[in-house]
């Protein structure tokens, strides 16, 4: 990876940003963040990997979680000095499925609550909005794991630590704090072996056999075509519509105005998306209307 600094941030800086990244270790064929995610990125990033370039800005929100991780691990390790049955931290767990190794490291599993708790670095939005489907997925996928190297699970939980937390924000079902402890629901063992297993089958296809894989809207991130209905004059949309039949007749002091949709993964946060066919063929077709 290529790490650049377009905004001239203090080198010092720059440089823990690296360091904090390369510290990753992953293991095995895939983890249970890269299983859930597109197989095209995978690919990607696979053949790419000496040649992706990332900007240090860019990195902020990642080398901060990472950091807080790293906090918490030296803390709860001083924490488990005094327990009779330690917590589990930071520990990866593998398993084989299809010939694949799949593995995942769980921040915290404990034992006597038969807990898996997990720390995210996370926006108050997703908190609001109630957007936890891939937490569910990947916490059941360490659960699975866990329990298959002689764990009990039967718990899971994130905690949630909110970066952009605003205190006297008046807006509706606001959390009352920064930090936020969300349960996430259990799947039967039977639930998550068949969904690592299709995934497994669907990574192996596009890595290994070489079959196309395309993004789907949801891996975009893709906001979808809208209708704003503007009152003349405003700049701001006063309601915003999924398609021009659901605004229905307007008032005369009203105008609908298209936006098209975006991706906004592939324009703002994907490191593979100069590599992509399908971006390139997207943006093209963007710019010929």
């Amino acid at each position: 990876m290529i790490v650049t600094n377009k905004n001239n941030l203090p080198e010092p800086l720059v440089r823990a940003f690296k360091v904090l990244n390369s510290k990753y270790v992953g293991g095995g064929n895939v983890s249970v963040t890269t299983l859930k995610d597109s197989p095209q990125i995978h690919k990607l990033r696979t053949i790419f990997k000496d040649y992706v370039t990332v900007d240090a800005e860019s990195m902020l929100y990642s080398v901060l979680g990472q950091a807080m991780h790293q906090v918490l691990e030296s803390a709860n390790e001083r924490v488990n000095e005094d327990k009779d049955v330690p917590d589990v931290i930071e520990k990866r767990f593998y398993k084989k499925f299809l010939g694949w190794e799949l593995s995942g490291q769980v921040d915290r599993l404990i034992p006597q609550e038969e807990k898996i708790s997990d720390w995210k670095m996370t926006s108050t939005w997703k908190v609001m909005n109630k957007k936890f489907d891939d937490w569910e997925k990947q916490l059941n996928c360490y659960a699975h794991l866990a329990r298959s190297n002689g764990y009990k699970v039967s718990n899971l939980e994130i905690v949630a630590v909110l970066r952009d937390y605003k205190k006297n924000s008046q807006s509706v079902n606001y959390p009352e704090s920064p930090i936020q402890v969300i349960d996430i629901p259990v799947w039967e063992d039977k639930k998550v072996e068949e969904y690592i297993t299709e995934r497994i089958k669907l990574h192996k296809s596009v890595i290994t056999e070489k079959k196309e894989y395309v993004c789907t809207n949801e891996d975009r991130w893709y906001t979808g075509d809208k209708w704003a209905l503007i009152k003349k004059g405003n700049k701001k949309a006063t309601k915003i519509f999924r398609t021009k039949e659901e605004a229905g007749e307007i008032g005369k002091e009203y105008k609908l105005e298209f936006r098209k949709g975006t991706s906004l993964r592939c324009e703002n946060y994907c490191e593979v998306s100069n590599f992509c066919k399908q971006y390139k063929e997207e943006k093209e077709k963007d710019e010929r209307g």
